[in-house]
């Protein structure tokens, strides 16, 4: 069954997501689908009254299990920040990181849309206009927080695919989406080989935590939630 979006949100959540909603609709109207940087994607769950996916919804929901276990939440191409507000509104600090500068202006926008709410949530937000794992420096101590890699589909040579890959086991956990990451899986024995593999090059534990479907634009999956096998001590990447 479906996780629904009244069961995982508070009452606060639910005004913000509505008015984050309208102010996108807005935007789309003045500027159009690509300028506006919503593009067919996120127009399409505008319309379909679905701008948080269901594995957004798992996101909130584990996270809020596991409070105390991390210290950020790194959330890679954030898209037009409706998952960054509802994680900051859940009291977690956020790095949002997208390379595109219309969806990053989009996602701008909406936050400010959250500080109207609450502004110490949108003050737990730090932005960066810049390409994963590029903006990953090697003075960044991430041990302690979580990485999101949800819908992370995108073109690049071999060595691009790698670079980000090999990123993601410096955070102390993440959860990740093996079906859409880099190339859609066309089946869950695709996306799960693709989670052994993963576990196996490096060193990781990763599990199955959550399924979800994204039925305006016809995708599945599963989310797994990855650790590593040894605790990293405090103080190192």
């Amino acid at each position: 069954m479906a996780l629904e979006h009244d069961i995982v949100l508070t009452e606060v959540q639910q005004r913000v997501s509505a008015a984050i909603a309208a102010g996108l609709a807005d935007r789309l109207v003045t500027m159009g689908q690509t300028e506006s940087g919503l593009f067919n994607y996120y127009a399409r769950k505008l319309r379909h009254d679905a701008l948080l996916s269901e594995y957004d919804l798992h996101v909130l929901r584990i996270l809020r299990e596991r409070v105390g276990e991390f210290r950020r939440v790194w959330e890679i191409g954030p898209g037009t920040g409706q998952l960054t507000a509802m994680l900051a509104l859940d009291g977690h600090h956020v790095i949002a990181i997208d390379h595109d500068t219309r969806r990053y202006g989009a996602m701008m926008e909406m936050l400010g849309i959250l500080e109207r709410f609450d502004p110490a949530a949108r003050a737990r937000v730090s932005t960066r206009r810049e390409a994963f794992p590029k903006t990953l420096g090697k003075s960044d101590n991430v041990g302690t927080d979580v990485v999101l890699a949800l819908n992370c589909g995108f073109t690049a040579p071999e060595s691009g695919y790698r670079a980000f890959e090999d990123a993601l086991p410096r955070f102390g956990f993440g959860l990740i989406d093996f079906a859409l990451l880099f190339t859609e899986a066309q089946s869950p024995e695709e996306w799960r080989q693709r989670a052994r593999a993963f576990s196996e090059r490096h060193g990781i534990l990763a599990s199955a935590v959550a399924s979800y479907q994204i039925s305006e634009v016809a995708k599945q999956g599963e989310l797994f939630l990855c650790r590593r096998a040894t605790p990293v001590p405090d103080g190192t990447n």
